[in-house]
């Protein structure tokens, strides 16, 4: 089982910040890049992304006000065009173009790229894909540049395209992947790239840089699959999902070298546009002895990750926020343990997905499932505060100790494979956050059982924290304006974000 296997895993690597550029611009002289012409970012109206783009930092606006009746279903994908049941993979996330929708499932036990239409929920096609290592739910990308669907599964990465599933390349990347999900670049057309992160245990996994775009004899001379270049990471890697942002890509590590630290997560910057295997721009190690296990969201200045923790306590891991620029610690905190990415507020504030179900059938692992809003501290230079933890502000302390004891009712949001999302609407960030099933059953890796729609200006005692709630949604939620896609359970589903009634509804009576 994943879960026991990860934590194996030895970790472990360089020191603190080790510098090698001082800013972006002066470790990537854009002079030094050939002309290239001019391609824009990411269409308005997609998700093209495992928490929404290449940064992993998406802000789509939806209508508001909402209220309770928020969620308007609107179809459930389930099986295929001969009628097949489709399995989807629990806790992966899914992206669209708009027009389909794009995730993974088993279909006759085997592993399938599915493609849905994103109004009717109509199957449109599937294709089969290497099977997954260790129940592996990666989240494909879309590469919109040239209509492609990237899917990490095996060992390899595989490019289909959008509209008919078919295979456009493969490339074989000697390594098993788990977890991790690609990025593409949109900015750096002709010669946009993919990066993914392989799976290591006992070794340094690697960073790898694919070529994405057509052959160009001088702008571009390398196929679309090309391996460009594999970067050896500081540790030892799985679920580490890197993320792009002005032409820097990063990535973390479960770990770092047997020699030094090795229980230590590190981060690590690279240049983006690198033909080559590149040096680091910078390497940073986690100040606790706690790994990444998922992936990093760069922000316009800062990098944040958070840890997963294998020893006991709602505050046993690490969640990190660096200068992206230089690698140097911004802040961090304790928080709970998980593999998904961290959600940036408008606001500064960071919100963390985690924890595990209090499974009587499985030995307590001190952490519940919750939400916690982390805030930088203004009185200590490098320092955070959790301002609440959603599991212990809404707990029922029987016996008045301050923490979550087996048989305390509390509100479970969250957990440590649920991957929220932030929409913008009148000036302000709500989330939508699914919650972890309150017992595994045989699986540590099913989908969200609800997805809930919350205002974390509010603290989660205060009424109106949940907006709305509905049943059998919330797998890493895909967003465009009013419409949100995500796994559940039964199925893929489609549901509607909709604003609350405004107008006075009246009732007439019946003519006499």
């Amino acid at each position: 089982m994943r879960f026991l296997l990860t934590s194996l895993i030895a970790c472990c690597a360089p020191a603190s910040a080790q510098q090698v550029f001082p800013r972006a611009d002066a470790a990537i002289p854009i002079a030094a890049q050939p002309e290239r012409t001019a391609a824009p970012a990411s269409p308005r109206g997609t998700w093209t992304h495992l928490a929404g783009d290449a940064d992993r930092d998406a802000r789509p606006i939806a209508p508001g006000p909402f209220d309770a009746a928020a969620f308007a279903p609107l179809w459930t994908a389930s099986t295929d065009t001969l009628g097949r049941p489709i399995e989807w993979i629990g806790p992966s996330g899914v992206v669209t173009d708009g027009s389909l929708v794009f995730g993974v499932a088993l279909i006759d036990f085997n592993d399938h790229a599915v493609a849905v239409d994103a109004r009717t929920g109509d199957v449109r096609w599937t294709t089969p894909i290497p099977i997954a290592l260790l129940d592996s739910w990666s989240t494909p990308a879309l590469d919109t540049g040239n209509n492609a669907v990237l899917y990490a599964a095996g060992s390899n990465l595989t490019a289909l395209d959008a509209r008919t599933g078919a295979t456009r390349w493969q490339a074989d990347l000697a390594a098993n992947i788990v977890n991790a999900s690609p990025v593409v670049t949109t900015d750096q057309h002709p010669a946009d790239r993919a990066f993914i992160t392989d799976f290591a245990t006992s070794a340094n996994g690697r960073l790898i840089c694919i070529n994405v775009d057509p052959f160009h004899p001088a702008l571009n001379p390398h196929q679309p699959g090309d391996i460009l270049w594999s970067a050896p990471l500081p540790g030892p890697t799985s679920g580490n999902s890197p993320a792009v942002r002005g032409a820097i890509v990063y990535a973390a590590t479960a770990g770092g070298p047997t020699t030094d630290r090795p229980d230590a997560g590190r981060l690590v910057a690279f240049d983006a546009r690198a033909t080559t295997q590149p040096a680091p721009l910078w390497t940073a190690t986690n100040p606790t002895d706690t790994g990444f296990f998922g992936g990093v969201v760069a922000t316009p200045g800062a990098l944040l990750a958070s840890t997963y923790a294998f020893a006991p306590g709602q505050f046993a891991a690490t969640t990190i926020a660096l200068d992206r620029f230089t690698g140097d610690t911004l802040w961090s905190a304790a928080t709970n343990r998980t593999n998904a990415v961290p959600l940036p507020l408008a606001d500064g504030s960071v919100l963390v997905s985690a924890g595990l179900p209090d499974d009587p059938f499985f030995p307590p692992f001190g952490t519940v499932p919750s939400i916690q809003r982390i805030e930088p501290d203004a009185a200590e230079p490098t320092g955070a505060r959790v301002a609440w933890d959603s599991a212990q502000a809404t707990l029922a302390d029987t016996n008045a100790n301050g923490a979550v004891d087996p048989g305390e009712s509390f509100t479970p949001l969250g957990g440590w494979t649920v991957q929220p999302a932030r929409v913008r609407t009148l000036g302000r960030d709500l989330v939508l956050v699914g919650t972890i099933a309150e017992s595994f059953a045989g699986s540590f890796f099913d989908a969200p059982v609800r997805l809930s729609l919350i205002d974390p200006a509010l603290d989660p005692a205060d009424p109106g924290f949940v907006i709305a709630t509905i049943e059998d949604a919330g797998g890493a939620p895909a967003v465009i304006a009013s419409t949100v896609y995500t796994i559940a359970p039964q199925g893929l589903r489609a549901i509607r974000l909709a604003p609350a009634q405004t107008t006075r509804q009246t009732t007439r009576r019946p003519a006499p």
